[in-house]
């Protein structure tokens, strides 16, 4: 069960539950947050026109930073940076996307048959990704 937000109350529902038994509302508008059972943040981002838009980023049930990404209506490619980091908080993978696309470097570690780190490059960004 996930825990999130109400938007027009203060109240923290389950994400299955159709309406906020508080309020009658379950609104995705606008900023949320999400939390595990046992009140640690799992998510926080925003929505827009009910899609996931802009900054996101998700956590462990340690507090330990997961990802970071930026939804572009819904779609996890959105212009900006990406990162997925572990459970011990070594970054894993990161880079850039624009238009849905990656560009410049990309960085995974330990990626591949070989196990090694893995770094590709792709078209430049544009220079505000930089």
């Amino acid at each position: 069960m996930t825990l999130v937000l109400c938007h027009k109350c203060p109240r923290e529902i389950s994400d299955g539950e159709p309406v906020c038994p508080e309020c009658g509302v379950l609104e995705r508008e606008g900023p949320f947050e999400q939390h595990y059972e046992s009140g640690q943040l799992m998510a926080r981002g925003t929505y827009l026109n009910g899609a996931l838009h802009g900054s996101y980023e998700d956590y462990y049930e340690s507090g330990q930073l997961e990802g970071k990404y930026n939804f572009e209506n819904g779609d996890p490619r959105g212009d900006g940076l990406f990162e997925y980091y572990n459970e011990r908080g070594e970054l894993m993978a990161r880079g850039f996307y624009h238009m849905s696309k990656k560009c410049g470097e990309w960085f995974a570690r330990g990626a591949g048959w070989s196990g090694r780190d893995k770094v590709e490059h792709y078209p430049p960004c544009p220079e505000s990704q930089d």
